[in-house]
């Protein structure tokens, strides 16, 4: 696609911003795709109905940079793997579902309601579907109330992540 812009206005980081200040997105190599920049670690340990956590979602381009200047698109959250079958929850204000603000969508407050080893979050775009849902979920264990409190001891957690590497083979 080849665009030429007439009048003033300024480019910067793949943005041009018109002499009203009105911002369009240049683009840039590749598709746009979806990417956790937050989310619970790699064999982290989550109480099930009680421990939250936070997610966040980022639209970027091949080059890993945020497209700042979407904040129109809309993402919704949801269980990629749910060994427990457990059920997702956020309480942030759209519940599993957020609008993006300068690239990004954040979900607050997110619980699943059964443990399980393995759990797997995914993302999805609503207003473009064609964007590539997240590459770089990983697994995390949702253990019950009296589980968690155990796996605070450093024993506990060596076995977590050693059943959490089991799921991955």
């Amino acid at each position: 696609i080849v665009a030429f812009f007439v009048g003033n206005g300024s480019l910067s980081s793949g943005e041009w911003k018109t002499a009203s200040g009105v911002s369009l997105q240049v683009p840039t190599a590749g598709s746009p795709k979806l990417v956790f920049t937050a989310q619970p670690a790699t064999g982290q340990a989550v109480q099930a109905g009680g421990g939250v956590f936070t997610v966040t979602v980022a639209i970027e381009d091949s080059h890993g940079t945020t497209l700042t200047s979407d904040s129109t698109d809309t993402i919704t959250l949801a269980l990629g793997r749910n060994p427990g079958h457990g059920v997702l929850s956020c309480t942030s204000s759209g519940g599993l579902t957020a609008t993006v603000d300068l690239g990004r969508a954040t979900f607050s407050g997110c619980s699943i309601s059964k443990p399980g080893i393995g759990y797997r979050l995914t993302a999805s775009s609503t207003v473009k579907p064609a964007l590539t849902p997240p590459a770089n979920g990983h697994t995390f264990a949702v253990l019950s109330a009296a589980a968690a409190r155990a796996a605070a001891t450093p024993a506990a957690r060596t076995e977590i992540g050693r059943a959490s590497c089991r799921e991955r083979v």
